[in-house]
């Protein structure tokens, strides 16, 4: 859920973006997007991703940091804040949600998935004790996820480096 996305103007608005496949349309809010990609659309083809090199220079150092330091995610926050790098909002400060959700995105080696979650309602039951109707988000299984080819950032090595210390790290 977590992307650096820089999105261009459309008809629905700056905050967010079409991704146009031969069979699919993907429509996605990007105030919960945070990637280095630009979504650029001319007239007369289908939608495309672009790089934002600015962006990814960015999301490579993070990687680079993680996987070739001897610290964990707060000493790459710290570095980052220290160097005067800004967030994409323009914040000084780095927060750790947001780089773990980075260092954990496939779609930083070239593929973005879909239909990851599920929306169940339970709905307003007395008798079984559920007093008002939520909703919840339920992870689906992998074979239900819908996989879409974007331009890689970062290398397999190095994602597959973070992804065992991160795993590491966890224990």
């Amino acid at each position: 859920r977590i992307f650096f996305y820089d999105v261009a103007e459309n008809d629905n608005g700056p905050r967010s973006f079409f991704f146009y496949s031969k069979t699919t349309i993907f429509y996605f809010l990007s105030k919960y997007i945070y990637s280095p990609y630009q979504h650029k659309k001319p007239e007369t083809e289908c939608a495309t991703l672009k790089i934002n090199e600015r962006e990814a220079a960015i999301v490579r150092l993070i990687f680079t940091m993680y996987a070739h330091g001897k610290g964990g995610i707060r000493m790459v926050t710290r570095m980052l804040e220290d160097k005067g790098h800004l967030t994409k909002t323009g914040k000084r400060l780095w927060r750790v949600g947001i780089l773990k959700g980075m260092l954990s995105n496939h779609a930083y080696i070239g593929t973005m998935y879909f239909n990851k979650m599920e929306t169940i309602k339970e709905y307003a039951n007395p008798f079984y004790g559920i007093k008002a109707t939520s909703t919840k988000l339920i992870p689906r299984d992998k074979s239900q996820w819908v996989g879409v080819k974007v331009p890689a950032i970062v290398s397999k090595e190095i994602f597959n480096k973070v992804q065992d210390k991160l795993a590491f790290n966890k224990k």
